[in-house]
This record gives C-alpha cells, structure tokens and sequence, in this order.
C-alpha cells in the first residue's frame, strides 16, 4: 500500500486485478518467514524462491517428480497425474466478471490435465485452504462432478478431506 502498486493496480481495468492477486499471494508466501528476524527472513524467502526451477531442466531419464502448471504440461505425458487444488474458486478459477467461455476454457484445462496421464490420475482438493493469510473452508470443483462416478475410487469416504483416484 505504501508503494503506491496497490493504487496503481487498482486503478488498471485490464490486468490490474490479476496483478493485485499475484502481488496479494507474495504477500502470503512472505508471512511464512515473519516469525524468523528480518533479515534472517528475507535470506531464507529469497532462498525458497530461487530453489524453483523450470521442468525442462530435468532430464527424462532421471526418476523424478515434475511439478507443473496445467499450461505447461500440453503435449507431455507421465505415467502417473496428480491434480491438486480441485476447489471451487481455484479450479475452476474464479475471477471477476467472468463469462461462460472463461468457464469452459477452464474445463478445457482440467481434460488437459486428466489426460496426462497414462496409467493413473490422483485427484485431490483440500477442505480448507489459507488464501491471502485467511483460512477458508472450500468446496470441491465442480468438475469433480463431470466425471461418471464408476470411474471414481474414493478413498476413505468417511473423512471429510477426500483423495479420488481415476483408473
């Protein structure tokens, strides 16, 4: 705010809203160090951040975990898929003033994502999440319920948090 970015963003019609959101998600990727000292804090947040690195650096022979955004996974495949963050508001992603063919390229996005994988596809949500440093119950994506339930293996459907596998 004393920047003058949340004004300015504000202000933007076009991407201001989107810029708010990535700027409002530093903010809560940042408070996880504020308990550390300051300068202590920053280190170990910019430390964090610089372990991040592009997919394509690993090599295919290499028995590893690929983490990766929907967009960059088109035209690869793995043997096992795990989508996560299967909650309304997130996937599908919720933004203002969106239109139905917002909604459908979101639902574009979640085949390409399913079909991934070859062999196995772990589906997962969480019953609450921590966005913007507020806890918020959510609820499960309604792609969720896009899928035939015969292909759908839930796991422990007792517990309110659920894994779904799809064969």
């Amino acid at each position: 705010a004393e920047s003058g970015m949340e004004r300015d963003f504000k202000e933007d019609k076009i991407e201001g809203a989107e810029r708010l959101e990535n700027l409002q998600e530093l903010v809560t990727l940042a408070a996880r160090y504020d308990t550390l000292p300051p300068g202590e804090g920053l280190e170990k947040f910019l430390e964090s951040a610089a372990l991040a690195s592009d997919q394509d650096e690993l090599k295919d022979d290499k028995n590893a975990v690929r983490l990766m955004t929907v967009h960059a996974s088109k035209g690869l495949e793995f043997p096992v898929v795990c989508i996560t963050g299967l909650e309304q508001g997130l996937f599908p992603y919720a933004r203002e003033g969106e239109d139905k063919d917002d909604q459908e390229e979101e639902r574009r996005l979640m085949y390409v994502a399913i079909t991934r994988a070859q062999q196995k596809v772990y589906l997962s949500y969480a019953s609450y999440r921590t966005v913007f440093g507020s806890k918020n119950v959510t609820e499960p994506s309604q792609f969720l319920s896009d899928i035939p339930n015969h292909l759908l293996e839930l796991e422990m459907p007792e517990r309110l948090g659920k894994t779904i596998y799809l064969d």
